[in-house]
């Protein structure tokens, strides 16, 4: 009986000791060095509507980097250029730069507008970010497009 208490003992040890040894890489796990998000400040819009994307840009470095975010917007959508953070240029795609580092990420926002007449699968649009380290991530989000779509089919006529 001593033999078989020792043993279960013994394999309940090794079982523990396996469990640790298994998670100690996921408390080992290391951040990355560039990480962002980009999110839509609407679930749903239509068609000549418009809402607003923000991306967020982090960093683990000790020393600042310069960071570069590529807005890729679905092909329905417009940029308005005067309704966008000052770090931001251009329409398609749209680019932001930010110096970035530990405690001090970086932001930005622009304003679209759904292009009329558009209607059908869901806006997806991405965001690219690079540093100057060659880190790289990306993020890309959906909003909601509804509205009714005609379909014109020519009619036959005899």
């Amino acid at each position: 009986m001593f033999s078989i208490r020792f043993l279960l003992h013994s394999m309940a040890l090794l079982g523990f000791a396996l469990f640790l040894a298994r998670c100690a890489g996921i408390a080992a796990a290391v951040e990355p060095l560039l990480r962002g998000d980009i999110v839509a400040w609407t679930g749903e819009a239509s068609a000549g509507t418009t809402f607003s994307y923000s991306v967020s840009v982090f960093s683990n470095a000790a020393t600042p980097s310069l960071a570069t975010v590529t807005f890729n917007l679905d092909r329905r959508l417009t940029a308005l250029p005067d309704h966008r953070t000052d770090n931001c240029v251009g329409t398609r795609p749209v680019v932001c730069t930010f110096s970035i580092y530990a405690d001090h990420p970086g932001s930005a926002t622009i304003t679209v507008r759904v292009n009329h007449g558009v209607c059908g699968l869901p806006l997806t649009s991405s965001a690219i970010m690079r540093d100057d380290r060659g880190s790289f991530s990306a993020d890309s989000t959906s909003v909601g497009l509804w509205g009714r779509c005609s379909l014109y089919l020519p009619v036959a006529r005899k």
